[in-house]
């Protein structure tokens, strides 16, 4: 079995989510990747392994092969561990797990959704394993899902599940980033059904009666877009904590114009919607001060270049919105005043 979930990047409406606000989510290569092979019911002692793939100078694979106890692949309180955990050791398949993460664990760009995901995917294979009476050689052939109803209904309570885990916090994440990432993954269980990935994909979403209303499009703004990763490092979860979700409020709107724009393919109220969007992020505090330097750098190199920082504060990922075909002189230009990485080029409509 085999689970590629896309990056994401919330291209706005970060914070604005957190109350059910409309916000943007991108969702791009690279992609975390699951590897299982499901190989019998007996465990074999072998030594664990954390090896890095030479073929991929900036990832990471994590290898903990031929077990059953599927808990010890993540840590016990991440939310892919909190899943976990109480799926019972007994009677489980054995299986060789290969986690593949393309930043080589630095962070970002979803891999804490990703992993939950994976393991809810998991889980959910094992379960129908244990519940079947199938052998060895018919594992591959139970499917995980056996219709798109039943993969958008799991998507649901995948979200759902997400959620509970943060009950107890003041400000609990809205999920929004899973949403994206869930619905774009693309699935391969053995058989000739696949859910296929959507990349380049913005879901729109916001929550309307306690429920998550998605509107996932391909990017068809006759913009590009560069994605940037910076070395900027913040205590995410101590400042979501800090939060005034009140604050909040006067974003709503704005985000919301931003969100029309784009799904009307107005390129030009997209762009001013999103500057409105950034300078009032900047009044209220929200924006990394080291990340609106660097994108203030990035804009001076060129006209019809606007760049901003998405996520929290601003500080993670750098996206630049220009015009144009030539994204690599572009490319070295940046990175020739900077150190940031780059990611990924997201083509518009010609």
């Amino acid at each position: 079995m085999k689970i590629r979930i896309p990056s994401k990047t919330f291209l706005w409406g970060e914070y604005v989510s957190l109350i059910g606000g409309t916000a943007g989510v991108l969702t791009s290569k690279p992609y975390f990747e699951l590897m299982v092979d499901f190989i019998g019911t007996q465990p074999e002692e072998k030594n664990y392994k954390f090896k890095n793939n030479k073929s991929h100078a900036e990832c990471c694979i994590l290898s903990e092969p031929l077990k059953n106890d599927f808990q010890s692949y993540f840590h016990p309180d991440s939310p892919a561990g909190l899943i976990l955990k109480n799926l019972s050791v007994e009677n489980n398949p054995v299986a060789e797990l290969s986690f593949f993460d393309p930043y080589n664990l630095k962070g970002g760009f979803g891999r804490s959704t990703a992993e939950f995901i994976v393991a809810s995917v998991l889980k959910n294979k094992i379960e129908k394993i244990k519940k079947s009476e199938n052998n060895k050689n018919e594992f591959e052939d139970d499917l995980v899902f056996k219709s798109e109803k039943e993969f958008k209904d799991f998507t649901f309570k995948l979200w759902q599940s997400y959620r509970s885990l943060f009950e107890l916090n003041k400000n609990k994440p809205s999920g929004y980033d899973l949403l994206a990432q869930s619905i774009n993954l693309k699935l391969d269980d053995g058989s000739n059904s696949q859910i296929q990935s959507l990349t380049n994909h913005v879901s729109v979403i916001e929550i309307e009666n306690n429920l998550p209303k998605i509107n996932n499009c391909s990017w068809d703004l006759n913009l590009n877009v560069l994605l940037f990763k910076t070395s900027i490092k913040i205590n995410t979860h101590e400042h979501l904590k800090a939060l005034t979700l009140e604050d909040l409020e006067e974003l709503k709107l704005i985000s919301s114009t931003i969100s029309y724009s784009y799904l009307n393919k107005d390129t030009d109220s997209f762009i001013a919607n999103l500057k409105v969007f950034d300078n009032t992020l900047k009044d209220l505090n929200y924006k990394n001060s080291e990340s609106l330097k660097v994108c203030k750098s990035i804009m001076s190199l060129e006209t019809h270049l606007y760049a901003r920082g998405c996520g929290a504060l601003g500080a993670d990922v750098i996206a630049v919105f220009y015009t144009g075909a030539n994204s690599e002189s572009l490319i070295s230009k940046i990175q020739s005043q900077s150190d940031l990485i780059f990611i990924a080029d997201i083509r518009g409509i010609d």
